[in-house]
């Protein structure tokens, strides 16, 4: 009965017979384990070291013997919550692939900063070769970071992607327009009093939005429809701004 709940947990059905032994009989020796669950010493070594990792099992040494203990009970409801808290993190992602086979949008959610960052990287991993952008200069940089902007920059130049770019009005702004030529970049400015708090990167079938200030988070659509409305709105948005003049 027992061992049948573990199986349903995620034990397979040599875990669960070695675990059970060594429950039942305290810190003990690979032999004695071996001994109570009618499994070879030689194999008990890799699925202990396997256990171990996911916190089930502990060794200490007594003396000159090396003795293994299974873990206490309660170690398996914080296990169900560590894989609870993993399924609820690749949930979204999960959703995302089972609707683009429904023909919706796929839609991948990051949080982190190393994982937003790699959002930004698979913008010029494709074979697209511009990149339409919404967004606020200084904001980006001081959440990005600028050495990892001027990487990022450096690898889409060496990639041949050109940008254009719709940035409100800041000191950044300015520097990032008179660096535009080198940059393969054509950026217009909003008026001074537009402030985003957020980017938008429209490129190929997909948008990244990423929030820049307070909660810091970014989503991924990748749709064919939605792709093709924001750069919509961003031609309007573009033909109504004019070229800042270089001083």
């Amino acid at each position: 009965m027992l061992k049948n709940s573990l199986l349903q947990l995620g034990l397979d059905e040599k875990e669960a017979s070695i675990y059970l032994a060594s429950l039942e009989l305290g810190p003990c020796s690979i032999q004695d384990i071996a001994k109570k669950s009618g499994i070879k010493r030689s194999t008990i070594y890799g699925i202990i070291s396997d256990l171990k990792t996911r916190g089930l099992f502990n060794e200490t040494i007594k003396g000159k013997k090396r003795l293994f203990i299974a873990s206490n009970p309660e170690t398996l409801s914080s296990l169900i919550d560590r894989q609870r808290t993993l399924l609820d993190k690749i949930l979204p992602e999960l959703r995302g692939i089972s609707n683009a086979e429904l023909g919706k949008p796929k839609v991948r959610f990051y949080e982190t900063l190393e994982e937003i960052r790699s959002a930004y990287i698979d913008s010029i991993s494709g074979n697209d070769q511009e990149i339409l952008s919404i967004t606020s200069a200084e904001s980006g940089l001081n959440f990005l970071g600028p050495e990892w902007i001027a990487s990022y920059i450096r690898t889409r130049i060496e990639r041949g992607i050109h940008i254009r770019a719709i940035i409100d009005s800041s000191p950044t702004s300015l520097q990032v327009f008179s660096t535009d030529k080198e940059s393969l970049r054509q950026t217009k400015i909003l008026p001074s009093n537009k402030h985003f708090v957020t980017d938008i990167e429209i490129y190929g079938n997909k948008v990244l939005i990423t929030s820049f200030e307070k909660e810091h988070w970014a989503v991924v659509i990748e749709s064919e429809t939605i792709s093709s409305m924001m750069k919509m709105v961003f031609a309007i948005m573009w033909d109504s701004l004019s070229t800042p003049h270089k001083k």
